[in-house]
């Protein structure tokens, strides 16, 4: 079975974990507050997902890692929503210092897709 890293405990994060420990993998969940479903698979594990040391340093011997992560609620209160012409078309400073993420429903996570 695989190893996965879950970055975020939210309502996506919490299903996703939940979905590859009752497929029988290992999750580790990292959170800000190390929050998540009990599990004796899941691994909860407190970090800022902003830090990528933090998040190498988890990632480190597992197979996937899924960006489930939000930015805290206060940020979106004084921003707002992001339009669709800035999700579609980011400016190069902000492409530059994204990663690639895989996004996947619960009930299609299966190794190697």
């Amino acid at each position: 079975m695989g190893t996965y890293l879950i970055v975020g405990a939210g309502a996506i994060g919490t299903v996703v974990a939940e979905e590859l420990a009752q497929q029988g993998h290992a999750v580790r969940l990292l959170s800000r507050r190390g929050t998540g479903p009990e599990h004796s698979l899941i691994e909860r594990v407190t970090g800022d997902a902003s830090d990528s040391a933090t998040v190498t340093r988890h990632a480190t011997g597992t197979d996937t890692v899924f960006n489930c992560a939000n930015p805290p609620y206060t940020a979106g209160q004084r921003t707002g929503p992001p339009s669709p012409t800035r999700c579609s078309r980011p400016r190069k400073s902000v492409a530059r210092n994204s990663s690639p993420s895989t996004t996947s429903t619960p009930t299609d996570v299966r190794p190697g897709r």
